[in-house]
């Protein structure tokens, strides 16, 4: 293997397989909705009476939930269907535009450096376990909860590979 400088106009890529890996989810989204609508999967009750099961082929079993202590791809996979954020990218949108998730709508400072985010008054939290953590089994998400949780991934002591 030779290094090349990296100002070389014609840069060696050592990794041409991890750049195909990484590409093949952008590759394969446009295709991705069309396909699963057109599976009929024989012996499943898909009527609306039908209870709602999601089920994921995964590599290899998730190590945990918690985003801050465990970041495999595996458990980013799970991850994403279990928490929102505040905003995503609405990729199937021409301009990839950002739409909110627990937000309802932000603003910017000028400056770039304030952001203010309105959280949807229908974003809540869900206990499903006996006996719930609060009562009712739903609580509200409040700007406090949004805070401690960015607070905790961005705290350089917690094993968080940060945003």
């Amino acid at each position: 293997m030779t290094a090349t400088s990296a100002s070389s106009p014609t840069q060696s890529n050592s990794f041409p397989l991890l750049n195909l890996l990484l590409l093949l989810p952008v590759l394969w989204a446009p295709f991705a909705a069309p396909v699963a609508e057109a599976v009929d999967i024989q012996g499943v009750d898909q009527s609306a009476d039908a209870e709602q099961v999601a089920r994921f082929a995964l590599s290899s079993p998730p190590q945990g939930f918690d985003p801050v202590r465990h970041s495999q791809i595996v458990d980013s996979v799970v991850q994403l269907q279990l928490f929102e954020c505040l905003t995503e990218y609405d990729y199937l949108a021409q301009d990839s535009s950002v739409v909110g998730q627990l937000a309802e709508s932000w603003t910017v400072s000028e400056d770039g450096l304030e952001w203010r985010f309105k959280l949807k008054p229908s974003a809540s939290f869900h206990d499903p376990f006996d006996p719930p953590l609060w009562p009712g089994r739903t609580r509200k998400v409040t700007a406090n909860d949004v805070l401690y949780c960015w607070l905790r991934q961005a705290d350089a002591r917690s094993p968080s590979e940060g945003y």
